[in-house]
C-alpha cells in the first residue's frame, strides 16, 4: 500500500476517535444546570488526570492564584465577605465552596464591584478557569469507583435524609432596564424576589417512615428570583438559606435544590453547609448563591434535598459584639476651628472581637451647613469661608479581628461669617458582625467663634486711598471709564444696579463680591475681578466683612 494511502487511513481513525469522544462528553447535558457553558478550546485541565485530582487539587492550580493576585485586599480577613483569597489554601477552599464558583466567577468580571481588582477585563481568564471547573464535574464522574474513590464535594458523597414537599415558586417578575456601566449603556432585566418557607415539623412529619426529630417550630426560607443573560439565558437564582430555630438548638448539615424534581446539576454551593444554630435565633446557613438555568415559567415547584438535622445541646453563645461611638455629643472648641489636625470621633467595639465587623457611617446637619465639603483651603493653607467641615474618612468603618477602636477624622472650617450655632450628626447604620450600642449617634455643636466686626471695615475705608476697592476696582469702574455700566463710587447707582444688596449677608448674593471671590459658584465661568486675577483671600475676607455687616453707606 503506497505511503501516502496510509496516512489518509491514519488520519480517518484520528478524525473519528475525537468525534465519539465529543458526544461522549456533551451526553452529560441537563435541563437545570448551574453550569451553562459548554466546553470550549482553551481549558487547562487534564483530562486524563481528572481522576487522580481533588477539587481542592484544581482550586489550587486555578481560581486560587487568581483570587490571591485581585481579592486579597478585602477577602483575606475583612472587610469583604469570605476567605477564599487567603494563602491558607485549606481555608480559601472552605470559603470557595460556600460562596459557589459561580457567584465568585461573576463578581470577578463586575466593573462595578472592585475595578480595576474585578472587570470585564478578567472575562477571558475566569471563562477559562469557568470551563476547566465545569469540564472537571463532567469527566470526574466518569471515573471508575475502582481506580478512585468519590471527592468530599461528589454528589455520590451526600446522602439525603429527606426532600421537602415541593412549594410553587411565587411569580417572578423582570423589569427591563438600560444602565451606564463604565461609560457604556447596557440593557439589564431587574427580577422581583421571593422567599419560599418551609415549616420543619411539617416536612418531618411527611416522613413517616423515617425516625426524625421534632424541631419544635423551626423554619427554613430561601430567597429565589430570576435570571437572564444578554445572550437569553434564563433560569432561578437561590440564595441566603436562613433557619429560625424555636426552643430547640439545632445541627444543620448540607442542603441540595431541586427544580420540578429534578436536582440542579453540579450545586454544590449549600452542600458544604455545617451549622450549629442555638434556639430563638435566625442564622444565614449560607452566604453563597445557586443559578439554575433553564425556562422560568409560572406553576414552576422548588422543594430541598436536606442532608440531616439534628436537635442538640448547645452552650449560649457569646454575646455580639457592641459598636458605637466612644462619646454621645461633643462641642467643637474654637481652637479645633481651622487646624491642620483634623478633629477625630473615636467608635469602638466592646466584647467579642475575634471576627471581622463592619459598619456604615451616615451625617446629617441643619440647612445652616451651606456647601458642604466644598471649597478646598487656598494656596495659603488657610480655610475658606463657603464651607463647615470637612470628612478624611471614609463612610464605612472595617474591624479586622482584634482591633477595637477606629478614628473619624473631621476638619471643621474656621469660617469668617456671622452664622448661629450648629449641629451635625453622626449616625452608625447597617451592622455586620455585630450590634449597635446606645451610643449610635454623636452629636456635635459647632458654635460661632467669628461674629461680623461692624465697627471695623466701612464703605468709607474700602473706598479710601490705598483701601481694597480703591486700589483694586475703581480704575475700571469709575465716573470716566464706566466699564460693566456703573461707577463704584457711587454706592446708590451700585444698589440700583444690583451690584450690591444692602442687607442681604449672604456674600455670594453681591454680583461685586462674587465676581472678586475665586470660590463663588460661578468662578471660572466668568471673568474674574480684577481682570488679571481674582482678590488674595485675605483682601476677599476683609470685603465680605462689610457685607456681613450689612454692606452700608458708611
Amino acid at each position: 500500500m503506497r505511503p501516502q494511502r496510509i496516512r489518509q487511513i491514519w488520519l480517518f481513525l484520528i478524525l473519528l476517535f475525537v468525534l465519539l469522544n465529543y458526544s461522549n462528553c456533551s451526553s452529560s447535558k441537563m435541563s437545570y444546570n448551574e453550569n451553562p457553558q459548554s466546553m470550549v478550546s482553551g481549558s487547562n485541565t487534564d483530562l486524563k488526570d481528572i481522576c487522580s485530582q481533588t477539587e481542592s487539587d484544581l482550586f489550587a492550580s486555578g481560581y486560587h492564584p487568581f483570587f490571591q493576585t485581585n481579592c486579597n485586599t478585602c477577602h483575606v480577613s475583612g472587610p469583604g465577605k469570605g476567605t477564599f483569597a487567603s494563602p491558607d489554601e485549606a481555608l480559601a477552599f472552605a470559603s470557595f465552596q460556600t460562596m459557589g464558583f459561580e457567584k465568585l466567577s461573576a463578581m470577578a468580571i463586575n466593573d462595578s464591584h472592585n475595578y480595576p481588582y474585578t472587570g470585564s477585563h478578567h472575562l477571558e481568564q475566569i471563562n477559562n478557569l469557568k470551563t476547566q471547573w465545569q469540564t472537571y464535574q463532567i469527566e470526574k464522574s466518569k471515573c471508575s469507583s475502582s481506580t478512585t474513590s468519590p471527592t468530599p464535594t461528589s454528589v455520590a458523597a451526600f446522602t439525603p435524609n429527606f426532600i421537602t414537599i415541593k412549594k410553587i415558586i411565587p411569580s417572578i417578575k423582570g423589569t427591563p432596564s438600560t444602565v451606564n456601566v463604565n461609560g457604556s449603556m447596557m440593557n439589564i432585566v431587574t427580577y422581583n424576589t421571593s422567599t419560599v418557607t418551609y415549616d420543619l415539623d411539617q416536612e418531618l412529619s411527611a416522613l413517616s417512615d423515617k425516625s426524625l426529630p421534632v424541631t419544635s417550630g423551626a423554619t427554613l426560607t430561601v430567597s429565589i428570583t430570576g435570571y437572564s443573560n444578554p445572550s437569553g439565558a434564563t433560569g432561578y437564582l437561590i440564595q441566603m438559606p436562613k433557619l429560625k430555630t424555636s426552643t430547640s438548638s439545632l445541627k444543620f448539615n448540607g442542603m441540595h435544590v431541586l427544580i420540578n424534581g429534578r436536582p440542579v446539576n453540579y450545586a454544590y454551593t449549600f452542600q458544604h453547609i455545617d451549622k450549629s444554630i442555638y434556639k430563638l435565633s435566625e442564622v444565614m446557613l449560607s452566604g453563597g448563591s445557586m443559578l439554575a438555568l433553564g425556562p422560568m415559567s409560572e406553576g414552576d415547584q422548588i422543594s430541598l434535598s436536606i442532608g440531616s438535622i439534628e436537635v442538640i445541646d448547645m452552650p449560649e453563645p457569646l454575646a455580639a459584639p457592641v459598636v458605637q461611638f466612644d462619646i454621645a455629643t461633643a462641642t467643637i472648641l474654637k481652637t479645633e476651628l481651622g487646624s491642620a489636625i483634623p478633629y477625630k470621633v473615636g467608635v469602638s467595639i466592646t466584647g467579642d472581637n475575634s471576627n471581622p465587623l463592619s459598619v456604615a457611617l451616615s451625617i446629617t446637619g441643619n440647612e445652616a451647613l451651606a456647601n458642604i465639603a466644598k471649597g478646598p483651603m487656598d494656596v495659603n493653607g488657610r480655610h475658606r469661608f463657603n464651607w463647615d467641615y470637612r470628612i478624611n474618612s471614609s463612610l464605612s468603618i472595617s474591624f479586622l479581628p482584634g482591633e477595637t477602636t477606629k478614628f473619624i477624622e473631621i476638619v471643621f472650617s474656621d469660617d469668617l461669617r456671622d452664622e448661629v450655632d450648629k449641629t451635625l450628626t453622626l449616625t452608625l447604620t447597617d451592622p455586620f458582625g455585630g450590634t449597635l450600642g446606645a451610643k449610635k449617634n454623636l452629636v456635635l455643636t459647632i458654635p460661632d467663634y467669628n461674629p461680623a466686626n461692624t465697627d471695623s471695615v466701612t464703605f468709607t475705608q474700602l473706598m479710601s486711598p490705598g483701601g481694597i476697592l480703591e486700589m483694586n476696582c475703581v480704575r475700571c469702574h469709575n465716573s470716566l471709564d464706566r466699564q460693566g455700566g456703573y461707577d463704584m463710587t457711587d454706592y446708590a447707582e451700585m444698589v440700583s444696579k444690583g451690584i450690591i444688596v444692602p442687607g442681604n449677608l449672604t456674600p455670594n448674593d453681591h454680583k461685586m463680591f462674587r465676581r472678586m471671590n475665586p470660590f463663588a459658584p460661578d468662578a471660572g465661568l466668568v471673568t474674574p475681578m480684577p481682570l488679571d486675577n481674582y482678590l488674595a483671600s485675605d483682601l476677599v475676607d476683609f470685603v465680605n466683612l462689610w457685607i456681613l455687616a450689612g454692606a452700608k453707606n458708611n
